[in-house]
């Protein structure tokens, strides 16, 4: 009877448990009956196994290994400027989502940069960057009338001499 690599029990129906020879998250297709019990098997599973992935998944992706479970996840990424980027399967890398930079020139105008991933989100970005301004615009608007309706107000009250 074979028994377990890391704990030595004997493997039985009941406590064996199929491991990758190679793990599957680099691409590992063989499986075997006889190395590991199913509390080591889980156990080398999160610590051991987790940890291998991680490394490897860089090259895992780049490469396109395809998985038992289907395609690696995506790699994101961030440049030194601090932008976010997402790697899909060997492909180049895409902004994870739109940039939009804001320089103020002076009191009344600035200057705006955006970096979309198509020209439906650039499109959409201008629509929601349009809004922003309108409410601006409003919210000025009612700021004049109302400081203009508290002058009207107060002049009225002078007028009659109220305080």
């Amino acid at each position: 009877m074979p028994k377990c690599y890391l704990c030595g029990a004997e493997l039985t129906a009941e406590n064996e448990s199929e491991e990758h020879i190679i793990i599957n998250a680099i691409g590992g297709r063989y499986k075997s009956k006889k190395l590991l019990c199913k509390k080591c098997n889980n156990g080398s599973g999160s610590d051991y196994d987790a940890v291998l992935a991680k490394q490897y998944h860089f090259f895992t992706n780049m490469l396109e290994l395809s998985l038992e479970r289907g395609k690696p996840p995506a790699l994101k990424m961030e440049s030194e400027s601090g932008e976010s980027y997402t790697i899909k399967n060997g492909t180049t890398p895409e902004l994870s989502h739109p940039i939009v930079k804001t320089e103020k020139i002076d009191e009344h105008s600035s200057h705006i940069s955006i970096i979309a991933r198509s020209k439906e989100e650039l499109e959409q970005k201008l629509k929601d960057f349009q809004k922003k301004v309108e409410i601006r615009r409003l919210r000025q608007k009612y700021m004049q009338y109302a400081r203009s309706l508290r002058m009207n107000i107060y002049q009225k009250s002078n007028f009659y001499g109220i305080k």
